[in-house]
């Protein structure tokens, strides 16, 4: 397997993972153990660094420095952004060749 085998590979797996990882960040911002949110927010910018998907791991960096201090609220809306950029991410690797407004390029 070539490396752009392989790093198409992990993106996929990333994208597969995503909403996992998020529903995880969920459930963890709903019992407010803020040491368990940015955790689990770190380990996913980590992650979505490590794969160049930028946009995700600004989200994921917020929600972790956030952790500590934001309202229970305020870090649920930022997963539901980070869930925004899982989807246009999925979209971006299921329809290379489409832009934003869904025409072909």
């Amino acid at each position: 397997m070539g490396n752009a085998e392989m790093a198409d590979r992990m993106v996929k797996m990333f994208i597969q993972r995503a909403t996992d990882d998020a529903d995880e960040l969920e459930s963890v911002i709903r019992t407010g153990r803020r040491e368990q949110i940015a955790s689990a927010a770190h380990r996913h910018k980590g992650t979505a660094k490590t794969l160049s998907a930028n946009r995700v791991a600004c989200w994921a960096e917020r929600i972790e420095a956030a952790a500590a201090s934001d309202s229970i609220g305020e870090l649920l809306s930022m997963v539901a952004c980070l869930r925004e950029e899982h989807q246009i991410l999925r979209n971006e690797i299921e329809h290379p060749n489409v832009d934003a407004q869904g025409q072909k390029e």
